[in-house]
């Protein structure tokens, strides 16, 4: 792939165009990304069928990927997301299946092993699995600090939030959604940013549920009156939770548990997947048709809607650089484009 394929991210003198595309084999309806701190590497993964991560320099255009020691490739459940890195991306987890030990048919989408991996050599720095028998994980988040990790176990009964101490390799927490065992199978998982929360989305009864990771006590939960909803993501005051559902987004209050606003898509389109800008503002989300996608970016804070922007094919993974200037969109066609954020606000305009 030839460097002129890009502009630099810093000082976009290398390329004029509003939008560079990248053609990526991962890229799919299913597929996730996330920049690296720094802006100069994004990470892309399919959440459904892949098996490794692949990475591409946003400035030279070089691509290298991680697909070992990934036992049995990546797993994870429609809308949940089997690979997380810490905020500094010294540490990436991966929910992985191991063939030798695991029966696929019973839990398609599920891995039995936590690894945490070094993102830059892939090297594996631990391996973590539950003690007592299970049918695995299927979604796994890594705290900001990379102190903890937590995973979305699945078992016969239904399902609990495993976390880990990452220093003593100690499982220190089992999340459920009530007091007792509960047959809820958790979905999606993620830490809010200041490191205090951990939150997952349980699919049978449509509930987002709240933990204190200190306490490991149950601090709030958020039931969701509409369809499916699969991922959560927090602002960067972790004040504000934004959950995706298969038809649109809600932005919730996490400390009045109060719904501040409903955001819809055209024509019924099935939201695939939402980003938030590192300044908690702009929103955007990919949506899908069997034939077609849009990607949509939102004011959250007053709902207003800033961009519309029309496909032919169905659209996967979407990602903010850091600086928030640029927007990574994953397309069903095995692309990923790579959009300045003024100008599509200004073609919106």
């Amino acid at each position: 792939m030839e460097a002129a394929a890009f502009f630099d991210l810093h000082s976009r003198s290398a390329d004029s165009r509003d939008v560079v595309t990248i053609h990526a084999g991962l890229c799919s309806i299913t597929a996730d990304m996330e920049f690296s701190p720094d802006g100069r590497r994004l990470a892309v993964w399919d959440s459904f069928s892949g098996s490794r991560v692949e990475f591409f320099d946003t400035v030279n255009g070089s691509r290298s990927g991680i697909s070992s020691p990934i036992t049995g490739g990546v797993s994870g459940a429609l809308g949940s997301s089997p690979v997380a890195f810490d905020r500094a991306w010294r540490t990436l987890a991966i929910v992985s299946a191991s063939p030798t030990s695991f029966t696929k048919a019973a839990i398609p989408s599920a891995g039995n092993n936590v690894q945490l991996l070094d993102p830059v050599t892939g090297g594996e720095v631990v391996r973590l699995r539950d003690e007592y028998p299970s049918l695995g994980f299927n979604a796994v988040a890594l705290s900001p600090d990379g102190r903890y990790v937590a995973a979305s176990e699945v078992d016969d009964v239904g399902g609990e939030i495993l976390m880990w101490d990452v220093i003593t390799r100690k499982l220190v927490a089992r999340l459920l959604p009530s007091s007792t065992v509960d047959s809820t199978q958790f979905d999606t998982v993620t830490f809010s940013p200041d490191g205090k929360i951990v939150a997952a989305v349980a699919l049978a009864d449509n509930v987002v549920h709240l933990w204190d990771v200190n306490t490991h006590a149950k601090v709030s939960t958020f039931r969701i009156p509409t369809d499916w909803a699969r991922a959560i993501v927090f602002s960067p005051d972790s004040r504000i939770l934004v959950i995706e559902t298969v038809s649109d987004i809600q932005v919730w209050d996490v400390n009045s548990r109060k719904k501040l606003r409903t955001l819809s898509t055209d024509f019924g389109m099935e939201v695939q997947n939402i980003a938030l800008g590192s300044d908690g503002r702009i929103l955007a989300a990919s949506t899908r048709d069997s034939t077609a996608g849009e990607l949509l970016l939102w004011d959250i804070g007053n709902g207003k809607r800033i961009t519309d922007r029309h496909y032919t094919t169905a659209l996967g993974g979407v990602a903010f650089s850091p600086d928030r200037k640029t927007l990574a969109l994953c397309a069903d066609s095995g692309t990923i484009s790579l959009y300045k954020v003024d100008r599509l606000r200004q073609a919106h305009d």
